[in-house]
């Protein structure tokens, strides 16, 4: 109910209003000495609007933000330590033994060597597939 009420105070039907007049007259008469123009009304529009959120908006807005680049910086990191057992992988030999004591990770990282090395040889399989399609797509030709 709160979001409603402060659309309505900040007029965002006004805004959309505008903006849809805008890409309609746009769409119709494709002028581009305008454009700046109706963008820089537009942003003061929103930034008339969004000054008088609520600190609990703002609040959102930054826990989603947050979120985001925690994501983007966590893939980053698993990216990373994917690339190094990778590495780790193709140094090895075929027969890598894992011993140690209950509790240590053996079994977890067997199935992450595991996974990887049939990742690399799927790769492996890929590339050798898309040599062999395209020479024989250059030899029909």
């Amino acid at each position: 109910m709160f979001i409603i009420l402060w659309l309505i105070n900040f007029n965002i039907i006004t805004v959309l209003l505008e903006f849809f007049a805008y890409y309609f007259y746009f769409a119709f008469s494709i002028d581009l000495l305008n454009l700046p123009v109706q963008l820089v009304k537009l942003l003061l529009d929103v930034i008339i609007m969004l000054s008088g959120a609520p600190i609990i908006f703002w609040l959102v807005v930054a826990y989603v933000i947050l979120r985001i680049v925690a994501k983007n910086m966590g893939y980053t990191r698993l990216d990373h330590r994917e690339a190094v057992n990778r590495e780790f992988i193709g140094k090895q030999s075929l027969l890598i033994m894992n011993t140690g004591p209950m509790g240590n990770g053996k079994t977890t990282g067997a199935v992450d060597m595991g996974i990887q090395s049939s990742q690399i040889s799927n790769g492996y399989c890929l590339r050798i597939g898309s040599k062999s399609a395209s020479s024989i797509t250059k030899s029909i030709i």
